[in-house]
């Protein structure tokens, strides 16, 4: 498990996910989401962890989320 890139299409097919959620931010620029979007690309091929011992800073599709939107100065409270 680590971070990759997919298509939506691939990313929302029932064989791989049995639920997701999308979370849209309203009343922000696009400068802000492109700067969240290559934070987020940033991480391409890390690995997930939630072990804060193991690597000091979990990573999980959330935690990664939420400091690119964070990052970018824009809210998350999913």
């Amino acid at each position: 498990n680590g971070v990759i890139l997919s298509e939506w299409g691939e990313f929302a097919s029932p064989d791989l996910a049995r639920r997701f959620a999308l979370y849209r931010p309203q009343g922000v620029g696009q400068a802000a989401l492109k700067k969240a979007a290559k934070n987020a690309e940033s991480h391409l091929g890390e690995t997930f962890s939630l072990d804060v011992f193991e690597r000091g800073n979990p990573v999980y599709c959330t935690t990664l989320i939420e400091r690119s939107m964070q990052d970018a100065a824009i809210p998350f409270h999913p």
